[in-house]
């Protein structure tokens, strides 16, 4: 298990991630189909992982959160193989009969990449403050 981190930094931190890989994707792999699976695959993805913290945030204002150390290494490994596998031979809007992106690959990538942050969220243990007497 991690050390003891906020809920609110964890979302904070969080959000920077999810602001960062978007901006990742979109540099390095411009393309229809990536665009397609990172809006309506991914995004949502941690969307609702954001919002999960941000409830639990409200929920709990002084709480802290433990994550496991391995599913965060599982899920960092996921986003590079999914920046490493998405197809970038057709650049942009560039049609044509060269222009045939190994999607299936790119696909498991993804959906391998959903698994790992959703057992990582699953995998967060909240500690409550002790009560004051």
């Amino acid at each position: 298990m991690s050390s003891v981190i906020s809920i609110k930094k964890f979302a904070l931190w969080f959000g920077l991630y999810a602001l960062g890989s978007f901006i990742a994707h979109n540099l390095l792999a411009f393309t229809i189909p990536v665009a397609i699976a990172f809006l309506m695959l991914v995004l949502p993805g941690y969307g609702v992982g954001l919002l999960y913290l941000i409830f639990r945030a409200i929920k709990h204002p002084h709480g802290q959160l433990r994550y496991r150390n391995l599913w965060l290494w599982v899920g960092m490994t996921c986003q590079c193989l999914v920046l490493l596998a998405s197809p970038r031979d057709c650049y942009g809007f560039k049609q044509g009969a060269d222009c045939t992106p190994p999607v299936a690959g790119f696909a498991i990538v993804v959906v391998l990449y959903l698994i790992s942050l959703f057992i990582f969220f699953k995998t967060l243990r909240i500690e409550l403050p002790a009560p004051e007497s």
